[in-house]
C-alpha cells in the first residue's frame, strides 16, 4: 500500500512510527491496517525487536509474540526447507 492512500503525505514525509505500521502489516495487511489496534500492538513489538529486547523464539515468529511451533503445514514447509537446504550443502562440500 502506498503511504499516499494511507496518511494522505509522501513516503518521504511519514513518521518512524508510520513507516513501521507499514512493516508491521506485511503479514496481514487485512488484520493489521495502520490506525488499528492489532497494527498498534505489532509495531511496539517490532519497536522492542529493534532495540534489541526482544529476540524471535524461532524461524516461524513472525510475530514476536513467543511462537515456537507452527501449523502443520509450516511445519511441513520448514521439514522441507531444511532437507532441500542440507542436501545442498552436502553436495557443495562432496569432493
Amino acid at each position: 500500500m502506498r503511504p499516499e492512500f494511507i496518511f494522505g503525505k509522501e513516503f518521504s514525509a511519514i513518521t518512524d512510527d508510520e513507516f513501521l505500521s507499514l512493516v508491521a502489516m506485511h503479514i496481514g495487511p487485512n488484520a493489521l491496517k495502520p490506525g488499528t489496534a492489532a497494527n498498534t500492538e505489532r509495531v511496539q513489538r517490532i519497536k522492542r525487536y529493534l532495540a534489541g529486547q526482544y529476540q524471535p523464539a524461532g524461524l516461524l515468529d513472525v510475530e514476536y509474540k513467543g511462537k515456537q511451533h507452527g501449523t502443520l503445514a509450516e511445519e511441513a514447509l520448514m521439514a522441507f526447507l531444511r532437507l532441500v537446504t542440507n542436501a545442498r550443502h552436502e553436495q557443495e562440500n562432496w569432493h
